[in-house]
């Protein structure tokens, strides 16, 4: 199965949200977020399976960062969306909206759903990688599954003075096993594209830092 990769941008205080939105505004990041979630991962002794199928990357959330994003970028383009949620009150027709995206009530239902992608010979698509994106609970349910190799590529926010979170990042502690801070060569490793090294201050004085982690 797939390695499952979190990806966020949290402050020194594990912040990452605040009224259900970002409490930064930074462009490289977001930047880092689509190359990321768009390309493909270099895993270590992956093979390449030769097929006539579009690939594509999941990108994971729950229902309140589903309906963070403007809606002139959701779903977000070019990812199959896969909205984590108990309620699907007026996201029942999301399927049929929406391209790409579907609806379904838990952690495991998305990965199995992943896996009945890739597994359907009639299915026009195939999951290349596994990217979850938010909220916190979305977060912890992925930290604690079992099984699987779990990564986090965190944006870590230095300095973030300007706004007080009301949404956090789960301590990176899991059930099976401890997460390990990695080097930037295993991060760059990893992506297809330049990622910039070591804490960036931009104009309006906020420093961060591309951080990789995984769990032993």
């Amino acid at each position: 199965m797939h390695s499952i990769n979190l990806v966020v941008a949290a402050d020194q205080n594990h912040g990452i949200g605040i009224n259900n939105d970002l409490p930064w505004n930074i462009p490289i990041d977001l930047k880092y977020f689509n190359d990321l979630t768009k390309s493909q991962l270099l895993e270590p002794n992956q093979k390449n399976k030769i097929h006539d199928k579009r690939l594509m990357n999941a990108c994971i959330m729950g229902r309140n960062t589903w309906e963070s994003i403007p809606s002139k970028f959701r779903p977000l383009k070019g990812r199959y969306n896969i909205i984590v949620t108990r309620n699907k009150t007026n996201l029942k027709d999301i399927p049929t909206l929406y391209k790409d995206t579907t609806v379904v009530e838990s952690m495991e239902d998305a990965i199995h759903h992943i896996q009945r992608i890739n597994t359907t010979p009639s299915e026009s698509i195939m999951i290349r990688n596994v990217f979850v994106v938010g909220g916190s609970s979305i977060y912890q349910m992925a930290l604690d599954l079992p099984h699987h190799l779990v990564r986090v590529f965190i944006t870590r926010i230095e300095n973030n003075s300007v706004k007080k979170c009301d949404v956090f990042f789960p301590a990176l502690i899991s059930k099976h096993g401890k997460f390990v801070r990695q080097s930037y060569e295993k991060l760059q490793s990893l992506c297809e594209f330049p990622v910039p090294k070591g804490v960036i201050e931009q104009e309006d004085g906020i420093k961060f830092e591309f951080q990789l982690y995984e769990r032993e």
